[in-house]
């Protein structure tokens, strides 16, 4: 559904800060200083891209961050104070970020995304013991 279409169904107009891409995502990633997420695969495409992430953990009953294991290149919010200073630490680091975090970072996404084979499935088929 065009997003147009979507809007003219929201009860409330978009803030003034917030604006619509009429982009790819790879492009509005890569010109991104950070990227929020929740429940998505976006924070890992930032990732992969070496943009660090926000999780936005917010109204959800259990643990909902795909990225729950990663702490290189990630922050987590559950409070707009808690936003705000996630973005002001990535902020201050936006210039100088720590290649080696970002390395980590981005080695932990490629490797969220890997090919199945018999080496890398065998923990769904592990009989445990009652």
């Amino acid at each position: 559904m065009p997003i147009k279409r979507l809007l003219d169904q929201c009860l409330c107009d978009i803030p003034d800060n917030f604006s619509l891409s009429d982009g790819d995502l790879k492009s509005d990633i890569e010109s991104s200083f950070c990227v929020i997420y929740r429940q998505s695969s976006v924070g890992m495409q930032a990732l992969i891209n070496g943009v660090p992430i926000i999780h936005l953990d917010i109204d959800a009953a259990l643990p909902c961050d795909p990225i729950l294991n990663l702490k290189a290149s990630k922050w987590a919010a559950g409070t707009p104070k808690g936003l705000l200073t996630a973005l002001q630490e990535i902020r201050l680091l936006d210039n100088g970020l720590d290649k080696a975090s970002i390395r980590t970072a981005k080695k932990y996404a490629r490797n969220y995304f890997r090919v199945p084979d018999e080496k890398n499935i065998i923990g769904f088929f592990v009989e445990r013991k009652a």
